[in-house]
């Protein structure tokens, strides 16, 4: 894991994470995606620590030692699916280890673009600095290996039902930059 001083900022970057499974990290993800593309193009990001098989619908861009990278090119009702639907455009689904998650993002900055990049990975947090990170909550307890990325002081969301305590129209992207509430 990176300290603060050697990780990467990258100021177009909203990166989410949260304290599990089905708390909503994706539903928000692609609320802050149909936002922000009404104002001009946006990228996609979801990084799975699980190993899938690349679907159909999409394209390896790269592979190496504990990871994969395809870009999805169609909407479906996988996450990434849902980014495309959403709006954003390239969307990446990515498989990787927490020990390939630097090589990950340096093969997808050149894809990326001048545009802002939603992503949903909690691990890349160890790594990168984004511009604005969201922690999505549930009402239980933060498991202990998610309650360390609270270290670095996210944004904390709640989520009832299919509402966030998150205003999505307060996050804007100027100048290069990911704010919130500016």
């Amino acid at each position: 894991m990176g300290t603060e001083d050697s990780v990467l900022h990258y100021p177009s970057l909203l990166l989410i994470s949260g304290s599990g499974r089905d708390v909503g990290k994706t539903l928000l993800a692609c609320r802050i995606i149909r936002h922000l593309a009404r104002r001009g193009p946006v990228a996609g990001i979801k990084i799975s620590l699980h190993h899938h098989a690349p679907s159909s619908r999409g394209r390896v861009i790269a592979s190496g030692r504990g990871y994969l990278i395809v870009r999805e090119e169609e909407a479906s009702e996988k996450d990434s699916g849902r980014m495309v639907a959403a709006g954003a455009d390239p969307v990446f689904f990515v498989t990787a280890g927490d020990e390939a998650l630097r090589e990950v993002f340096r093969r997808l900055q050149p894809l990326l673009g001048d545009r802002p990049v939603v992503c949903e990975a909690g691990g890349l947090r160890h790594y990168i600095k984004p511009g604005l990170f969201l922690f999505v909550r549930d009402e239980k307890a933060v498991p202990p290996e998610k309650s360390q990325l609270l270290q670095y002081h996210p944004v904390v969301v709640r989520r009832a039902g299919d509402r966030f305590d998150l205003p999505v129209e307060k996050i804007t992207w100027r100048e290069g930059k990911i704010l919130y509430g500016q």
